[in-house]
This record gives structure tokens, C-alpha cells and sequence, in this order.
């Protein structure tokens, strides 16, 4: 089971992928979509397959959920 949040954190994604020195187009290629799909995706205009998803939080170490924090 995939656990995708309805919007990907923009500017997470737009850090990681320059952290990992990576250009659009190779994390594009690297994780299965087009040059425009990455660019949606990073711009928060697109959320990704399930597939996708997998392969993001691979490229860049996330985990597959990101849960919130227990108040109380």
C-alpha cells in the first residue's frame, strides 16, 4: 500500500533535488516521468503516481509516509 500525500512539500523536493546535484531532466529520468511531469511535481501542481512516489522517496531517502505529530 502506497501512502502518497495529496500534495508533495514543493520546496522539499525543489532542496533535495539540488542537494543530490541532480538536473530536472535526470531526476525526471531517474524516477520514471517526463521533464514536464518533475517540473508539476516540484511545483506541487501534480501529484505523483504511486510508482512515482516509490521511487522519490528512494532517489531522495524519504520515508514512504510522512506523519504528522501526536498532541495531546
Amino acid at each position: 500500500m502506497h501512502a502518497i500525500p495529496g500534495r508533495v512539500p514543493p520546496a522539499m523536493v525543489q532542496r533535495d533535488r539540488q542537494r543530490e546535484g541532480l538536473r530536472v531532466c535526470r531526476a525526471a529520468w531517474l524516477i520514471g516521468v517526463t521533464v514536464r511531469e518533475y517540473r508539476e511535481i516540484e511545483a506541487g501542481d501534480r501529484v505523483p503516481d504511486p510508482d512515482a512516489w516509490d521511487r522519490i522517496c528512494e532517489l531522495y531517502g524519504w520515508p514512504q509516509t510522512f506523519v504528522g505529530s501526536a498532541r495531546g
